[in-house]
């Protein structure tokens, strides 16, 4: 089911986002156990692209991996970060504002509904892995919400 989901939004390859690909055991990492994997930089800026993981298959092309740029990924990396901070929402925000620059005002509401849906994950059936870093992308989100400057 995941690999249908993931064709329709045009990734080819899940298996860097599994953590397991068991029968009826499938998941996908939380945002702490991905880490600083499949993350490239924000228009160009910082590392390679050519350093990072690329996609597999029919459609490898050298490329970063399709989630590795997406607005998603990083604030799943910025989650991580303040888990990793005892959920201090000081580092995400901080790692957000850098990486996005002077475009992350213009993208910071988009960024507050994906962390509440992201912090609903831990009440959902199953998804109790999801505990930790719902809490942090729940603190997360009300730095951003009172984020004036």
């Amino acid at each position: 089911m995941y690999e249908e989901l993931a064709r329709g939004f045009g990734v080819t390859d899940i298996r860097p986002l599994l953590k397991s690909d068991k029968a009826n055991g499938t998941r996908l990492f939380t945002p702490t156990g991905l880490a600083a994997s499949l993350l490239a930089p924000i228009h160009g800026a910082g590392s390679s692209p050519a350093a990072l993981p690329a996609r597999r298959g029919r459609a490898g092309t050298g490329a970063p991996h399709p989630l590795a740029v997406s607005p998603l990924r990083h604030l799943m990396f910025a989650i991580r970060e303040t888990a990793a901070a005892d959920n201090s929402p000081e580092p995400g925000r901080q790692y957000l504002r850098d990486s996005f620059g002077q475009g992350y005002w213009g993208k910071r509401e988009g960024f507050i509904a994906l962390l509440e849906w992201l912090a609903a994950l831990a009440h959902a059936d199953g998804m109790s892995e999801w505990t930790a870093d719902s809490e942090a992308a729940r603190i997360l989100a009300g730095r951003l919400r009172n984020d004036h400057a």
